[in-house]
């Protein structure tokens, strides 16, 4: 059994543990919670995990793991049903980034 929980946000007071990991949507929850990791002396990637959702240079940068939407792909599937007066909904590959924080 995965014991999990869903946060609304990362909060400044949040207690981290070791051996949490965390998936984060938001840009200000990844560096809220890079502070307090940062601020506990832990280390990303040995002691705490994060996940981040689409890649940006700093995120590579910093060595964060994402799981990125294959953007051109969305583009060119978004413009074929524009041009094609298409509606409906589609399955867009995404990427699994590997880096040094988990």
């Amino acid at each position: 059994k995965i014991n999990f929980e869903i946060l609304d946000e990362v909060y400044d007071d949040m207690i981290i543990k070791k051996g949490d990991l965390f998936i984060t949507i938001e840009e200000s929850d990844l560096v809220n919670l890079v502070k307090q990791i940062r601020d506990e002396e832990y280390v990303l990637g040995k002691d705490i995990g994060i996940i981040s959702y689409n890649d940006t240079p700093l995120k590579e940068l910093l060595g964060i793991t994402v799981i990125s939407t294959d953007f051109n792909k969305m583009g060119a599937t978004a413009a074929s049903m524009i041009l094609n007066n298409e509606k409906g909904e589609v399955k867009i590959p995404f990427n699994f980034i590997d880096r040094d924080s988990i």
